[in-house]
């Protein structure tokens, strides 16, 4: 997961988009940290970026909402895929 020690696990998925040169995706939904739900009682919401491009890459953003204003929780930047490989396991 993200950071040190920080485990974040997605609980469900929300939507998918592909654009049509099936060259970049996004991928949001919710998810736990350390078995824990956002400090509003929720899950917190997460988006992946990934961009097949030279180097290929990807950004995880994790967020949660206190009276209607997003709450940063972490926020990868944009980061180049080593060796080729990214795996997303979605459980």
């Amino acid at each position: 997961g993200p950071g040190g020690g920080m485990d974040f696990r997605s609980s469900a998925l929300q939507w998918l988009i592909v654009d049509p040169s099936l060259t970049t995706a996004q991928v949001s939904g919710l998810g736990t940290i350390n078995g824990q739900n956002a400090p509003n009682g929720q899950p917190y919401n997460f988006t992946i970026w990934v961009d097949d491009g030279s180097p290929d890459t990807y950004r995880l953003k994790v967020i949660y909402y206190l009276a209607g204003v997003e709450q940063l929780v972490y926020d990868g930047g944009t980061l180049n895929v080593e060796n080729g490989n990214f795996e997303i396991h979605i459980r």
